[in-house]
């Protein structure tokens, strides 16, 4: 399944779980909202709006009751957009730890090749002249201000 979205975000909160050593308690005691996201509000020092910002929690399965709020955004708060993120999240998912069914969308994404990479930086120009492999043309392109 190919999951495709017109939305753009203002603005970011991005948290990396395995780094952030702060985010280990903070989901041990309750999956309050509110709490949570007067927490990521502190830490990143954005105001999160649910209209325009993607929360993003990196390495999650360091923290695997983050795992577990996702249940509880997605009941009591809806609105926010989550995205997460984890290089072991397998491991976890398979250690007896509380998991959110049908409440998470997994994806499989992949590196980008240069040409998609150009794409979605709306370079579409280079993009042509690089499959014409017109090397004095391309080079006429390589130092572009």
């Amino acid at each position: 399944m190919t999951l495709q979205t017109d939305t753009n975000y203002a603005q970011t909160v991005y948290i990396n779980l395995e780094k952030n050593k702060r985010f280990k308690t903070l989901f041990e005691d309750d999956f309050d909202i509110k709490r949570i996201i007067i927490a990521l509000q502190t830490e990143s020092g954005v105001v999160i709006q649910a209209e325009n910002t993607l929360i993003i929690f990196d390495e999650i399965q360091e923290v695997p009751e983050a795992l577990t709020a996702l249940k509880y955004f997605n009941e009591d708060a809806p609105e926010y957009h989550i995205a997460t993120a984890g290089s072991l999240l397998g491991v976890i998912l398979h250690s007896h730890i509380s998991f959110p069914v049908g409440k998470v969308e997994f994806m499989e994404l992949y590196p980008m090749t240069f040409h998609e990479f150009l794409q979605a930086a709306g370079e579409m120009g280079l993009v042509e002249i690089l499959r014409t492999k017109d090397w004095k043309l391309i080079t006429t392109f390589k130092c572009r201000n």
